[in-house]
Protein backbone atom coordinates (compact mmCIF):
# COMPACT_ATOMS: atom_id res chain seq x y z
CA UNK A 1 0.00 0.00 0.00
CA UNK A 2 1.42 3.39 -0.85
CA UNK A 3 1.24 6.50 1.23
CA UNK A 4 -1.26 8.19 -1.15
CA UNK A 5 -4.00 5.67 -0.38
CA UNK A 6 -5.87 6.01 2.83
CA UNK A 7 -5.73 3.36 5.48
CA UNK A 8 -8.81 1.46 4.16
CA UNK A 9 -7.08 0.53 0.91
CA UNK A 10 -9.23 2.97 -1.09
CA UNK A 11 -7.43 4.72 -4.01
CA UNK A 12 -6.89 8.43 -3.81
CA UNK A 13 -8.34 10.95 -6.26
CA UNK A 14 -5.06 11.18 -8.17
CA UNK A 15 -4.96 7.39 -8.60
CA UNK A 16 -8.56 7.38 -9.82
CA UNK A 17 -7.79 10.22 -12.23
CA UNK A 18 -4.76 8.34 -13.58
CA UNK A 19 -6.83 5.15 -14.02
CA UNK A 20 -9.55 7.14 -15.83
CA UNK A 21 -7.02 8.67 -18.23
CA UNK A 22 -5.45 5.29 -18.97
CA UNK A 23 -8.85 3.71 -19.60
CA UNK A 24 -10.38 6.53 -21.67
CA UNK A 25 -7.34 7.67 -23.65
CA UNK A 26 -5.47 4.43 -24.26
CA UNK A 27 -7.50 1.33 -23.48
CA UNK A 28 -10.95 2.21 -24.91
CA UNK A 29 -9.62 3.26 -28.37
CA UNK A 30 -7.41 0.18 -28.51
CA UNK A 31 -10.37 -2.08 -27.72
CA UNK A 32 -12.48 -0.32 -30.37
CA UNK A 33 -9.76 -0.81 -32.99
CA UNK A 34 -9.46 -4.49 -32.09
CA UNK A 35 -13.24 -5.01 -32.32
CA UNK A 36 -13.62 -3.22 -35.68
CA UNK A 37 -10.52 -4.87 -37.10
CA UNK A 38 -11.68 -8.27 -35.91
CA UNK A 39 -15.06 -7.78 -37.55
CA UNK A 40 -13.44 -6.72 -40.82
CA UNK A 41 -11.13 -9.72 -40.69
CA UNK A 42 -14.08 -12.06 -40.02
CA UNK A 43 -16.02 -10.66 -43.00
CA UNK A 44 -12.96 -10.93 -45.24
CA UNK A 45 -12.30 -14.54 -44.20
CA UNK A 46 -15.96 -15.52 -44.64
CA UNK A 47 -15.88 -14.10 -48.18
CA UNK A 48 -12.66 -15.98 -48.90
CA UNK A 49 -13.95 -19.29 -47.57
CA UNK A 50 -17.66 -19.16 -48.42
CA UNK A 51 -17.56 -17.34 -51.73
CA UNK A 52 -17.11 -13.79 -52.86
CA UNK A 53 -19.80 -11.20 -52.22
CA UNK A 54 -21.39 -10.58 -55.62
CA UNK A 55 -22.20 -6.88 -55.23
CA UNK A 56 -21.30 -4.63 -58.13
CA UNK A 57 -17.81 -3.22 -57.69
CA UNK A 58 -15.66 -0.87 -59.72
CA UNK A 59 -13.40 -3.78 -60.61
CA UNK A 60 -16.38 -5.77 -61.93
CA UNK A 61 -17.46 -2.80 -64.05
CA UNK A 62 -13.99 -2.39 -65.51
CA UNK A 63 -13.69 -6.13 -66.14
CA UNK A 64 -16.80 -6.08 -68.29
CA UNK A 65 -19.24 -7.91 -66.04
CA UNK A 66 -22.73 -8.05 -67.54
CA UNK A 67 -24.62 -4.93 -66.52
CA UNK A 68 -27.85 -3.10 -67.17
CA UNK A 69 -28.18 0.68 -67.34
CA UNK A 70 -31.40 2.21 -66.02
CA UNK A 71 -31.74 5.82 -67.16
CA UNK A 72 -34.38 8.50 -66.95
CA UNK A 73 -34.25 11.65 -69.05
CA UNK A 74 -36.18 14.88 -68.70
CA UNK A 75 -37.03 15.93 -72.25
CA UNK A 76 -38.14 19.46 -73.16
CA UNK A 77 -40.14 19.74 -76.38
CA UNK A 78 -41.79 22.38 -78.51
CA UNK A 79 -45.36 22.64 -77.18
CA UNK A 80 -46.92 22.33 -80.63
CA UNK A 81 -44.90 19.16 -81.38
CA UNK A 82 -45.18 17.39 -78.01
CA UNK A 83 -47.37 14.55 -79.30
CA UNK A 84 -45.05 13.96 -82.26
CA UNK A 85 -41.97 13.92 -80.02
CA UNK A 86 -43.66 11.56 -77.57
CA UNK A 87 -44.54 9.10 -80.37
CA UNK A 88 -41.03 9.26 -81.85
CA UNK A 89 -39.36 8.61 -78.48
CA UNK A 90 -41.77 5.84 -77.50
CA UNK A 91 -41.08 4.13 -80.85
CA UNK A 92 -37.41 3.64 -79.92
CA UNK A 93 -36.57 0.15 -78.60
CA UNK A 94 -36.15 -0.29 -74.82
CA UNK A 95 -37.62 3.17 -74.26
CA UNK A 96 -40.89 4.25 -72.73
CA UNK A 97 -42.51 7.60 -72.03
CA UNK A 98 -44.66 7.19 -68.91
CA UNK A 99 -45.56 10.85 -68.34
CA UNK A 100 -45.70 14.24 -70.00
CA UNK A 101 -47.22 17.55 -68.95
CA UNK A 102 -48.85 20.64 -70.41
CA UNK A 103 -45.56 22.55 -70.24
CA UNK A 104 -44.12 20.35 -73.04
CA UNK A 105 -41.94 18.24 -70.78
CA UNK A 106 -41.82 14.47 -70.71
CA UNK A 107 -39.89 11.72 -68.97
CA UNK A 108 -38.16 9.03 -71.01
CA UNK A 109 -37.14 5.78 -69.32
CA UNK A 110 -34.41 3.65 -70.89
CA UNK A 111 -33.10 0.21 -69.98
CA UNK A 112 -30.03 -0.83 -71.95
CA UNK A 113 -27.14 -3.28 -71.62
CA UNK A 114 -24.37 -1.29 -73.31
CA UNK A 115 -22.88 2.17 -72.74
CA UNK A 116 -22.50 2.89 -76.43
CA UNK A 117 -26.13 1.91 -77.10
CA UNK A 118 -27.15 4.17 -74.23
CA UNK A 119 -25.28 7.15 -75.70
CA UNK A 120 -26.73 6.44 -79.15
CA UNK A 121 -30.25 6.28 -77.69
CA UNK A 122 -29.81 9.60 -75.89
CA UNK A 123 -28.56 11.16 -79.14
CA UNK A 124 -31.58 9.72 -80.98
CA UNK A 125 -33.93 11.24 -78.39
CA UNK A 126 -32.22 14.62 -78.72
CA UNK A 127 -32.59 14.38 -82.51
CA UNK A 128 -36.28 13.43 -82.38
CA UNK A 129 -38.64 15.92 -84.05
CA UNK A 130 -39.82 18.64 -81.68
CA UNK A 131 -37.24 17.92 -78.97
CA UNK A 132 -35.39 20.97 -77.65
CA UNK A 133 -33.21 19.24 -75.03
CA UNK A 134 -32.78 16.01 -73.08
CA UNK A 135 -31.26 16.10 -69.60
CA UNK A 136 -30.06 13.09 -67.64
CA UNK A 137 -32.06 12.87 -64.41
CA UNK A 138 -31.07 9.39 -63.15
CA UNK A 139 -28.57 6.69 -64.07
CA UNK A 140 -28.09 3.39 -62.26
CA UNK A 141 -25.93 0.45 -63.27
CA UNK A 142 -26.74 -3.05 -62.02
CA UNK A 143 -24.96 -6.29 -62.65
Amino acid sequence: MNDISDMNGQPSKSEERRAFVVLSVFLAPAVAVVIVGGYGFAVWMSQMLLGRDMRLTRRALLAGAPKTHFVSLLVHCRPERLAEARRAIAALPDTEVPVSDERARLVALLELRDESALLERIAAIEAAPGVLSASLAFHQVEA
